[in-house]
């Protein structure tokens, strides 16, 4: 009988344990990564502009393309951009 006791008062304390432990692995995953930052929503929430090569057809972010002298054709590269000229 006593055994019996024993393994119920361990079995409860494993079980309180691995409760306490994923308590706390849920709270740091609320709070994020200790001493980072997190995202602002409005810049995952705004996308960015996306613009194709003139010249190969690849897609890049506006803030990444190589603009024409006019500003009206994008290019992936420099290289891009002058070949397309000539």
């Amino acid at each position: 009988m006593k055994l019996l006791l024993w393994a119920v008062a361990g079995f409860l304390l494993v079980m309180w344990y691995l409760h306490v432990k994923k308590s706390n692995q849920r709270s740091r995953h609320r709070d994020g990564p200790a001493g980072g930052s997190q995202p602002t929503p409005d810049a995952a929430a705004s996308p960015e502009k996306m613009l194709r090569c003139a010249h190969c057809g690849l897609h890049i972010p506006s803030s990444e393309a190589v603009t024409a002298d006019d500003g009206r054709l994008a290019y992936c590269s420099d290289e891009h951009r002058l070949r397309h000229r000539g």
